[in-house]
């Protein structure tokens, strides 16, 4: 008996074993360097200053259970409900961002150390040279072993107190009240009618394993004390699916505008089955905007309105059958007409320059989040945050973020929900 395959089987199996494989190839990674940098604050904080044995157990013990956390936080989100996994989950994103600050305090120290460590040998190296039979007064293994464990010490607790200060400056800056900066964006072909229009900007609120119901809730109220005209969700909604985040999500259907709830899908969407909240959010009044335009404001033939466009994320024909494609979006425009775009990577802003668009609303960056995060970022991205212009006629708004991804901390970036002023002057 002769057996058929069909191509598409194959395909599929194909993709979902380059998944697997890469999937083991990332865990392999990061547990490589999560490895390598416990050991390192390890040795840092508790080998060098050579504490007393009982503190040394104790603080060993410590930094290994931390180190466990950050791989059973992430499993706990998976198989557990939301409500039990939140409290492992923010100890493990927690921890995640004092140990980056601790790596690099402790790293800032290594340069310290070192042109210090250069100079004293210099010195030695000078009095042997210049003066071999002067005889010296011996410093002690002793003295030498007590200085050396004092100077350890004094590194390992400023690093401490300096980590604690900007984690708690951190902290405390993610559970304030949410700016909300208005930026006036001046567009030459909006209609003199609409100047002053208002666009309430809503991106990377990343619902799910420690924000929930209650942040979307406070969000909602902050987004309809603004009365926008509309409001924009430019992606990254959800770190995780429509069964485990329904309820979390459902305050959104009590945004309120007067030209409605748009959406574009962020990377994160398609870690979150992106079908299921292609389906979900309509039924809270968000249109989902696909490589779709729509009219905004008047829609007879002379009344006053502009463009709006909606792209998903700049990775989605990866991840989904739908790729950005702005041109065929746009295709049947009047290029006179305004034109406002939304697109989750502020990358894509190349795509929307080349269709002559007004102004793209962009998040993904968080604005770096956690300084100096920041500048990571901007080797894949050409803006970080605020308000820029790309071309001539091409302007771009990144925001900075309303929630936060891994740990819950803003440094230098806080969290925004901006309102877009449209003008003609």
């Amino acid at each position: 008996m002769v057996r058929s395959v069909s191509v598409g089987s194959n395909i599929r199996v194909l993709s979902m074993s380059h998944r697997i494989t890469g999937a083991i190839a990332f865990i392999t990674l990061f547990s490589s360097i999560m490895g390598l940098l416990h050991w390192y604050v390890w040795r840092r904080l508790v080998r060098d200053p050579s504490w007393r044995r009982p503190y040394k157990i104790t603080a060993t013990a410590l930094i290994c259970l931390l180190g466990v956390s950050l791989p059973a936080g992430f499993l706990l989100w998976r198989v557990l409900p939301r409500e039990s996994s939140a409290v492992g989950a923010t100890v493990s994103y927690v921890w995640l961002g004092v140990l980056f600050y601790l790596v690099i305090i402790l790293l800032l120290q290594e340069l310290i150390r070192i042109p210090v460590r250069l100079i004293r040998r210099y010195h030695a190296i000078k009095d042997l040279k210049y003066r071999p039979t002067v005889s010296r007064k011996p410093t002690t293994q002793l003295l030498r072993d007590s200085r050396r464990r004092f100077m350890a010490r004094l590194a390992a607790g400023s690093a401490l107190i300096a980590t604690g200060g900007i984690a708690t400056w951190g902290m405390r800056s993610v559970f304030r009240e949410i700016v909300t900066p208005e930026i006036p964006v001046r567009l030459p072909r909006l209609p003199s009618a609409l100047s002053g229009y208002r666009i309430a900007m809503i991106t990377d609120l990343h619902i799910g394993p420690i924000l929930g119901r209650d942040f979307v809730e406070n969000i909602v109220e902050i987004t309809n004390r603004l009365k926008p005209d509309l409001i924009s969700i430019t992606g990254d909604l959800v770190d995780g699916g429509v069964d485990r985040l329904r309820e979390d999500i459902a305050p959104l259907a009590k945004l309120r505008s007067r030209h409605g709830v748009f959406f574009v899908t962020g990377n994160h969407e398609y870690y979150s089955g992106v079908e299921g909240w292609l389906r979900y959010l309509p039924r809270l009044g968000i249109r989902v905007l696909m490589n779709e335009l729509v009219t905004i404001g008047d829609v007879s033939p002379k009344g006053a309105s502009f463009d709006l466009v909606g792209i998903p994320d700049h990775h989605a024909g990866s991840y989904h059958r739908i790729a950005p494609n702005i041109s065929r979006a746009t295709d049947t425009r009047d290029p006179n007409r305004e034109l406002v775009v939304l697109a989750h990577q502020p990358v894509q802003i190349v795509q929307s320059a080349g269709v002559q668009a007004g102004l793209q609303l962009s998040g993904h960056t968080h604005g770096g989040q956690i300084y100096p995060f920041g500048g990571l970022v901007r080797i894949t991205q050409p803006y970080i945050s605020g308000l820029h212009h790309h071309t001539e006629h091409t302007q771009i708004y990144v925001s900075t973020g309303t929630g936060f991804w891994g740990p819950p901390m803003r440094v230098a970036a806080p969290a925004e929900i901006a309102l877009i002023f449209l003008t003609t002057a």
